[in-house]
């Protein structure tokens, strides 16, 4: 009996899917990704995967069973750029046996890998179907604001305080786009695909593959359509990196909001940013106005800087601490469901929390 492929129509439609590759390593960085696949009627598909820092195409075919076993070629370039001629020479290797296996209604996808040289062990995929397109949209499409959160703890030196942070678009034909910075100064950019239960798989790589955050967001039932999700966040033991160089391993919840253009931006006038954690001595705080604008007034004697973009919703600024000379950076995201705003400062090799809210917050 061949499996009918929900959501793929006689007419010639695509399904899409989007999911993770969990490593079997405990130095799951290096082994773990993200992958997407659009399968025609015909139960051919093409797919991109990225593990660690290599991204690769691929294509293949499901059988009447709804299976799929093939090999992702890995092109590896090789050069020395001090030898005399310089030398460039392109490897194509043969790397990774996938196998893939749809469920039997078709909204759900599940496989393993293989890694064939380089000694890695085998792998698990998980996927799930996203059936947004140009006749069946997405109707929650919008912007969102999140957070990564931090510890929370001033006296933790060994995970951030502050919160890492981001901002996702997601438009009716259920194309995701996020975008942010965690607590480390790492920078990542995502796009993915809306699967049909409202989550998304969310990857990215740092140092060259070596780091990783890892997992699935999705958006909350109701009208409200909040962010929520987990992810692990995985920093290796790397001697002189300027933040947290002994590394860490932890799970990290991600907690978010839509965001609306509006005016005002937040419900207060009267208002307090909160600064803890880092290399502070203590926490401090200070005083400002918000008018209907989005513009953010310092009332308290130290000097603060403190800009919101309003089509994003992150806000970024500097602030002098009292009696202190120099300045710290900070940056943030608001959170319109929760009426404020969180983010984090750099201050290596820790970073801090800060907070922006009502006052008496």
């Amino acid at each position: 009996m061949v499996l009918a492929l929900a959501g793929v129509s006689a007419r010639g439609a695509t399904t899409n899917y989007a999911g993770l590759v969990y490593s079997g390593s405990p130095d799951a960085s290096t082994k773990a990704g993200i992958f997407d696949i659009s399968v025609s009627a015909n139960r051919h598909f093409t797919g991109h995967m990225t593990i660690g820092g290599r991204s690769v195409g691929f294509s293949s075919r499901f059988d009447a069973t709804g299976a799929a076993d093939f090999v992702v070629k890995i092109t590896v370039i090789e050069d020395c750029a001090i030898c005399d001629p310089g030398v460039v020479t392109t490897e194509t290797h043969k790397l990774w046996n996938v196998h893939f296996q749809l469920s039997p209604g078709g909204e759900s996808l599940s496989g393993g890998i293989h890694f064939r040289q380089g000694g890695f062990p085998d792998g698990t995929i998980s996927a799930k179907r996203s059936s947004f397109n140009g006749q069946n949209k997405f109707a929650g499409a919008g912007k969102f604001t999140f957070v990564f959160a931090g510890s929370g703890d001033a006296a933790n030196t060994n995970f951030p305080t502050g919160n890492g942070f981001g901002t996702t678009s997601i438009n009716s034909s259920g194309k995701v786009h996020a975008s942010g910075m965690l607590a480390d100064r790492s920078t990542f950019s995502e796009s993915t695909l809306l699967c049909d239960d409202g989550t998304f798989p969310v990857y990215a790589p740092f140092f060259n593959g070596k780091a990783m955050i890892q997992g699935w967001a999705g958006l909350t039932n109701g009208s409200a359509l909040d962010v929520t999700g987990d992810v692990v966040w995985v920093k290796p033991d790397v001697a002189g990196r300027t933040f947290y160089p002994a590394g860490f391993t932890n799970d990290v919840p991600i907690t978010g909001s839509r965001y609306a253009q509006s005016r005002p931006l937040l419900n207060w006038t009267n208002g307090v940013v909160i600064f803890q954690g880092g290399k502070l001595s203590s926490p401090f705080t200070n005083f400002v106005t918000l008018n209907s604008k989005g513009v953010v007034v310092n009332l308290s004697e130290n000097q603060l800087a403190l800009k919101i973009d309003s089509s994003t919703g992150r806000f970024s600024g500097t602030v002098t601490p009292p009696a202190a000379r120099e300045s710290i950076s900070f940056s943030g995201v608001l959170l319109q469901n929760v009426n404020g705003g969180f983010g984090f400062f750099p201050n290596a090799p820790l970073s801090g929390a800060v907070m922006l809210g009502p006052a008496g917050l």
